[in-house]
């Protein structure tokens, strides 16, 4: 049913779940309470009501001067505007910084490591411990790091980084980190991410993939064997935007 729902914005729906964005250009009105009475009357329609305590606005803006917004009411509620929110399982900051969302990622995952440990008292074999770690703790290193991983800090790497060295300690307590990979033939965390990144960046170059438009123009140049000189490549400013995922792949896929 959530197939009809359309408001003058563009909006992202996963099952029941629906979020609104639009680009806001400096002394333009924004549309979003437009779009938020739109919402409530189509849920009306279809015999719902919207939850304005669980519904949220993010604003991202990195302008100099402030920016004034009037607040998005819904039904006379108004919205609450957050600092960060969670889509889909990726905690968004309103400076697109993941500060946030890595401390979240490495509690959970640290807490999965007693699951090792649990299973390395009770008498289970390495390679069914290895295959544990890579099902149940690494995976939640790396859900969505398309979105985020290219714009971690050092810190953040080592951090996330230290989730796979703490599972190799409780698996092969006798050998060191990299003697552990190599046994393992196991990749750093870092390395994975950059592989899933450029993975999802190729699958992306096919004219049928779902993000292909995110895309820049492609280019007619032979000269240059990079991967990512076959698109036009963006001017960048900023290190945000250059490293944002992809930019990121353009510049560095090879």
């Amino acid at each position: 049913m959530i197939d009809d729902f359309n408001t003058c914005l563009k909006d992202i729906k996963y099952v029941d779940d629906t979020t609104l964005f639009e680009i806001v250009t400096i002394g333009q009105p924004s549309k979003l309470q437009q779009a938020a009475v739109e919402a409530v009357n189509w849920a009306s329609k279809n015999n719902m009501k919207l939850n304005a305590s669980k519904t949220k606005e993010l604003l991202i803006y990195f302008g100099k001067t402030n920016l004034v917004l009037p607040p998005i009411t819904l039904e006379g509620q108004t919205i609450d505007r957050v600092e960060s929110a969670i889509l889909l399982g990726v905690h968004l900051s309103k400076t697109l910084t993941w500060g946030t969302h890595i401390d979240i990622v490495i509690a959970k995952a640290g807490k999965r490591l007693h699951y090792l440990r649990e299973l390395k008292r009770s008498g289970l074999g390495t390679k069914e411990l290895l295959k544990v770690y890579q099902s149940l703790v690494r995976s939640v290193t790396e859900y969505a790091c398309q979105v985020w991983s290219t714009m971690l800090t050092t810190d953040q790497i080592t951090s996330l980084e230290s989730i796979q060295k703490r599972a190799m300690r409780i698996i092969v307590p006798n050998m060191s980190y990299n003697e552990a990979l190599g046994h393992f033939t196991l990749p750093t965390l870092e390395n994975r991410r950059k592989c899933l990144c450029f993975d999802l960046f190729n699958s992306m170059k096919t004219n049928h993939h779902k993000i292909n438009f995110l895309l820049p123009t492609r280019t007619q140049s032979q000269h240059n064997t990079r991967s990512g000189a076959h698109y036009t490549l963006p001017k960048v400013k900023t290190s945000r935007f250059k490293n944002s995922f992809v930019n990121w792949c353009l510049f560095n896929c090879k």
